[in-house]
């Protein structure tokens, strides 16, 4: 059964705005809302944001115009499961990112991201090791 014919999606639809606002992109031809985001010394930000659709089994071109009230809306949306739903320390210290991609035909989300890490190695006998390498 389709989701339009599904009463329970229908209603959680209607009371869910995450899942209105995904269901708008939705009936509009979305397929796929690919964001990618970053961050470091305490603050982060979505870098970029895209909504797919299907063409013949090809994703093709965005479905949302980034200039209108709906984007505004799903780039809200977006930020706010990124911030719910990342479990890594993305954006504190040397910072981090990452991607999350949402399949509107079956509301499966999936996020991968990285953190980036400062090490420091101290390094003896530097002053032997220079010299043997001069003297190459």
């Amino acid at each position: 059964m389709s989701k339009e014919h599904n009463p329970a999606w229908m209603k959680r639809r209607e009371e869910n705005s995450t899942l209105r606002i995904l269901a708008e992109v939705y009936d509009l031809g979305g397929y796929e809302i690919h964001a990618t985001f970053s961050g470091s010394g305490d603050s982060g930000s979505i870098d970029e944001m895209e909504v797919k659709r299907h063409a013949d089994s090809v994703v093709t071109d965005s479905v949302v115009n980034p200039d209108n009230e709906t984007w505004s809306i799903l780039l809200s949306v977006v930020d706010k499961l990124i911030e719910d739903h990342v479990q890594h320390d993305w954006y504190n210290n040397e910072g981090g990112g990452g991607e999350l991609v949402i399949n509107l035909e079956n509301l499966d989300m999936h996020i991968t991201g990285h953190v980036y890490e400062l090490v420091r190695e101290d390094v003896r006998d530097v002053e032997d090791n220079l010299i043997e390498l001069m003297d190459l």
